[in-house]
């Protein structure tokens, strides 16, 4: 059976945009979970913004993943680290997301390199700089809204948000694309 995380199940606790010094983009991130992760249990997470152009939709320009795991379970308390090592999360460099992500890509579970117990789907890379956002979510689907000539930034998430943080300062309004 796989585990249904709820608001305050899981918390960001560290991020890192220059992981390997000062002027490198590679990032980390780091959650701790408060529950229990059984095998077949997704977790997903973008860092594109929430209201950027269109009130009650997401921003389209930066990525949506979803991480599952595959074999044994995560005890509560487990900190999982994702890294990667050439700009942005799940970005080759060559304009595009390779299918097989593992080159530029690790997931640590408490320190330890832990890739052969995940598989991860993406939708565009995680690039994360210093006024940026995360979103960790879980049960639903990343979708694009093509009603009404939104063209951009017009993202809807089917399931429930987590876990947020940002770097922006809390913008209270929608449409803020141009003040960032």
């Amino acid at each position: 059976r796989t585990t249904i995380l709820e608001p305050g199940d899981l918390a960001i606790v560290a991020i890192n945009n220059t992981i390997n010094g000062e002027g490198n983009t590679a990032d980390e991130f780091s959650f701790v979970i408060f529950k229990k992760i059984t095998p077949e249990t997704s977790i997903d997470m973008t860092d594109n913004g929430y209201g950027r152009l269109y009130e009650g939709l997401w921003g389209t320009n930066e990525g949506f993943w979803r991480i599952t795991r595959k074999n044994s379970s995560l005890g509560t308390g487990s900190v999982i680290t994702i890294t990667e090592t050439t700009g942005s999360i799940g970005y080759t460099g060559n304009g595009g997301v390779e299918p097989d992500l593992w080159n530029n890509i690790n997931i640590y579970v408490n320190g330890v390199l832990d890739y052969d117990n995940w598989e991860i789907n993406v939708d565009g890379p995680l690039d994360l700089n210093e006024k940026d956002q995360i979103w960790i979510m879980q049960g639903g689907e990343w979708l694009r809204d093509t009603e009404g000539g939104k063209t951009e930034h017009n993202a809807y998430y089917t399931g429930n948000v987590l876990y947020g943080y940002t770097a922006t300062g809390w913008l209270n309004y929608y449409g803020y694309e141009g003040d960032r």
